[in-house]
């Protein structure tokens, strides 16, 4: 599970750096940068109840 929350968080950083480089407008990310965000949640809370 917590090679998922770290896949996750960095799949939106390279998001971020392909509409930094304009590559990519943001509009077209933006669905699934909020995706992955959406999906950190689960894995961190989930990480954070098996982990006590």
């Amino acid at each position: 599970m917590h090679i998922c929350e770290a896949e996750c968080a960095e799949t939106q950083y390279w998001l971020e750096v392909i509409v930094d480089a304009k590559l990519l407008e943001w509009d077209i990310v933006k669905s699934l940068y909020e995706e992955c965000s959406e999906i950190l949640v689960i894995f961190s809370t989930s990480n954070k109840k098996l982990d006590q």
